[in-house]
Protein backbone atom coordinates (compact mmCIF):
# COMPACT_ATOMS: atom_id res chain seq x y z
CA UNK A 1 0.00 0.00 0.00
CA UNK A 2 2.87 2.30 0.76
CA UNK A 3 4.80 1.74 -2.18
CA UNK A 4 1.06 2.31 -4.30
CA UNK A 5 0.80 5.90 -2.36
CA UNK A 6 4.09 6.91 -2.62
CA UNK A 7 3.79 6.34 -6.31
CA UNK A 8 0.31 8.21 -6.98
CA UNK A 9 1.47 10.85 -4.63
CA UNK A 10 4.42 11.33 -7.44
CA UNK A 11 2.26 10.39 -10.22
CA UNK A 12 0.59 13.71 -8.72
CA UNK A 13 3.14 16.07 -8.26
CA UNK A 14 2.98 15.67 -4.68
CA UNK A 15 6.41 15.13 -4.01
CA UNK A 16 6.48 16.06 -0.60
CA UNK A 17 3.78 13.83 0.67
CA UNK A 18 5.54 11.07 -1.77
CA UNK A 19 8.85 11.14 0.65
CA UNK A 20 6.85 11.31 3.90
CA UNK A 21 5.15 7.84 2.93
CA UNK A 22 8.50 6.40 1.97
CA UNK A 23 9.16 7.63 5.49
CA UNK A 24 5.80 6.07 6.92
CA UNK A 25 6.87 2.57 5.05
CA UNK A 26 10.08 2.46 6.90
CA UNK A 27 8.40 2.93 10.16
CA UNK A 28 5.74 0.20 9.41
CA UNK A 29 8.06 -2.19 7.66
CA UNK A 30 11.40 -1.75 9.40
CA UNK A 31 12.93 -4.64 7.52
CA UNK A 32 15.34 -5.20 4.43
CA UNK A 33 12.72 -5.84 1.91
CA UNK A 34 11.24 -2.17 3.29
CA UNK A 35 14.68 -0.70 3.21
CA UNK A 36 14.67 -1.90 -0.41
CA UNK A 37 11.39 -1.21 -1.01
CA UNK A 38 12.29 2.38 -0.17
CA UNK A 39 15.23 2.55 -1.94
CA UNK A 40 13.43 1.97 -5.26
CA UNK A 41 10.86 4.10 -4.66
CA UNK A 42 13.08 7.13 -3.62
CA UNK A 43 15.07 6.55 -6.86
CA UNK A 44 11.46 6.84 -9.08
CA UNK A 45 10.54 9.37 -7.51
CA UNK A 46 14.06 11.41 -8.18
CA UNK A 47 16.10 11.65 -4.77
CA UNK A 48 18.62 9.42 -5.83
CA UNK A 49 20.99 10.64 -2.52
CA UNK A 50 18.17 9.33 -0.45
CA UNK A 51 17.82 6.34 -2.37
CA UNK A 52 22.29 5.38 -1.94
CA UNK A 53 21.85 5.87 1.62
CA UNK A 54 19.21 3.68 2.39
CA UNK A 55 20.52 0.69 0.39
CA UNK A 56 24.30 1.59 1.81
CA UNK A 57 22.51 1.11 5.36
CA UNK A 58 20.91 -1.94 4.42
CA UNK A 59 23.80 -4.06 5.09
CA UNK A 60 24.89 -2.61 8.47
CA UNK A 61 21.21 -2.40 10.07
CA UNK A 62 20.65 -6.07 9.29
CA UNK A 63 23.69 -7.67 9.45
CA UNK A 64 22.69 -10.00 11.68
CA UNK A 65 19.53 -11.38 9.16
CA UNK A 66 20.20 -15.03 8.09
CA UNK A 67 20.00 -15.19 4.28
CA UNK A 68 21.09 -11.21 4.02
CA UNK A 69 23.51 -10.53 0.84
CA UNK A 70 26.80 -8.99 1.95
CA UNK A 71 27.96 -6.63 -1.02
Amino acid sequence: AYVSLATLHHAQGRHDDAVATVDRLLVAVPTPAGWTAAARLWTAIGEPELAASARASIGERFKDEPGLRQR
